[in-house]
């Protein structure tokens, strides 16, 4: 039988389930020290060309280290390099495990990586698992606001799957008429 409006929202309450919960919560654990927990969605704005990326791999790898993940399920998505700067990035990090996906190899292309963090929610293979989006605006398009907002979406379900997000993102690179980005 159809529910009323009031039984559908009874329906979703989560009373009951907060030791369900609890047992599937992730230890605070930082994936990269003092700046990403796991299971949380975390971007980074910086000027092109100022590091960002190298930071991040230091990070990741130390975190690796110290074993606060694994190599194997982190996903570093390279979408804003050319060959060469990819090949350098996927040289380094097979030093020390972490997984590599390259714009037009091995068959990826941006437009596959939502529909894919969709699937790892539905499936329930997002807990554990960190993607590394270089950068943000290859997956989503910062200055239109409902495209951005279907992407929260997406990111939001992701991290409340134990997922982990961690975005790379440039300032704008037009200065204004105070010199600032």
């Amino acid at each position: 039988p159809e529910l009323s409006p009031l039984e559908q929202l009874k329906s979703f309450s989560a009373n009951g389930s907060s030791q369900k919960l609890r047992e599937s919560l992730l230890n605070d654990t930082y994936v990269l020290k003092d700046i990403a927990i796991l299971g949380q969605w975390t971007t980074i704005y910086g000027q092109y060309g100022s590091g960002k990326t190298l930071l991040i791999f230091w990070l990741l790898k130390e975190s690796m280290r110290l074993q606060n993940v694994s190599g194997d399920n982190v996903y570093y998505v390279n979408a804003d390099d050319t060959f060469r700067g990819g090949l350098e990035k996927l040289e380094l990090a097979e030093g020390f495990g972490m997984q590599v996906i390259l714009s037009s190899q091995q068959g990826f292309s941006e437009r596959h990586l939502v529909p894919l963090m969709t699937s790892l929610v539905a499936s329930d293979q997002a807990k554990s698992i960190v993607l590394v989006l270089d950068t943000l605006k290859k997956f989503a398009n910062l200055m239109d606001k409902g495209e951005s907002s279907s992407f929260g979406k997406v990111a939001r379900s992701f991290v409340q799957a134990r997922g982990t997000l961690i975005c790379l993102a440039h300032t704008n690179k037009y200065k204004d008429g105070e010199g600032k980005s």
